[in-house]
């Protein structure tokens, strides 16, 4: 499948839900930038992607990074947990069986983790 064909497929995942498209370009790409951070090719853990979302976000959007995932409809962890299990749903992504939504469920709050924490 082509990169067009892929995009279109997930416009039509993120159709009619709270969040943007771009929102689930994001948590592909923090992905596959944790994976190459961690030098793994396989599975990651929920608080492993979490702590990437949160280093490519300062990296990437630096103060402004919650006005953006705002913007994207994400203003929890657990918001990252649904669009991750949303693209396993669509055959984007795998999960093992210990893998679990709830994993996703309050691991940082992101006022304070963007905002409150940042180094200015």
């Amino acid at each position: 499948m082509n990169e067009s064909e892929n995009l279109a497929r997930l416009e039509a995942v993120a159709t009619g839900g709270p969040y943007h498209v771009s929102a689930y370009l994001w948590v592909l790409r923090v992905l596959e930038e944790t994976r190459r951070k961690l030098e793994r090719e396989d599975h990651i853990t929920a608080v492993e992607l979490l702590e990437g979302n949160l280093e490519l976000a300062r990296r990437e959007f630096g103060p402004m990074a919650l006005e953006v995932f705002t913007h994207w409809g994400l203003e929890t962890t657990s918001d990252i947990g649904s669009i991750v299990f949303e693209l396993v749903e669509s055959g984007f992504l795998r999960k093992t069986d210990d893998d679990s939504i709830d994993d996703f469920d309050d691991v940082h709050d992101l006022q304070q983790a963007l905002i409150d924490q940042y180094e200015w």
